[in-house]
C-alpha cells in the first residue's frame, strides 16, 4: 500500500494543523505530480512550503527544485528552496537518510514524496524512500504516484 498507492496515500501521525509542508524534489513525473497534488488542495495557500533536493553528485538537484518552485509559485504559492549538498568524501548517497535528517534538523508538519511504484526485487534492490520515511519520520507523510487509473 505504501509503494504503490491507488490514490494519494496520508499517513497522519497527529492531529494539529498543517502549517509547513515540505516536498522532495527530484525532477522527476512522481514528484512533479507530488507538487501538483499540493497545490490543488484548498488549504495549502497558509501553509509554508519548503521543495528538498538531494544533490546525489551528478547537479540536477538544483535545477530540480528550481523547476518545482516555477510549478508551485505558478499556482500563487510562495516556496523555500532548498538542496542537501553532495558531499564529495562520500562513496554513495542515501536520499533517504539525507531527508530524514533534513526534516529532523527542520520543524515540518508535512513531508510529501513522490513514489515509482515498484514491486519485487527492484524494490529489494532499489529500496522505497517513501516507505523508508513513513515508518522513519516524526511527521505526517503524503505519498503520491505519478498517475492514478481513471474511475
Amino acid at each position: 500500500l505504501l509503494d504503490n498507492p491507488s490514490a494519494p496515500l496520508l499517513v497522519a501521525h497527529d492531529n494539529h494543523t498543517v502549517e509547513h509542508i515540505t516536498i522532495a524534489v527530484d525532477g522527476s513525473g512522481y514528484s512533479e505530480q507530488a507538487m501538483r497534488i499540493v497545490a490543488a488542495l484548498p488549504w495549502v495557500g497558509a501553509t509554508r512550503i519548503t521543495l528538498l533536493g538531494v544533490d546525489e553528485g551528478d547537479g540536477r538537484a538544483p535545477a530540480a527544485v528550481e523547476n518545482a518552485a516555477a510549478l508551485m509559485e505558478s499556482h500563487a504559492l510562495a516556496v523555500d528552496r532548498r538542496v542537501v549538498p553532495h558531499d564529495e568524501n562520500a562513496l554513495t548517497v542515501n536520499v533517504r537518510h539525507e531527508i530524514d535528517s533534513f526534516l529532523a534538523d527542520h520543524r515540518c508538519d508535512l513531508v510529501v514524496v513522490g513514489t515509482k511504484g515498484l514491486r519485487g526485487s527492484k524494490r529489494l534492490r532499489l529500496g522505497s524512500v517513501a516507505d523508508y520515511l513513513a515508518h522513519h519520520v516524526q511527521c505526517s507523510i503524503l505519498i503520491v504516484r505519478d498517475t492514478y487509473p481513471p474511475r
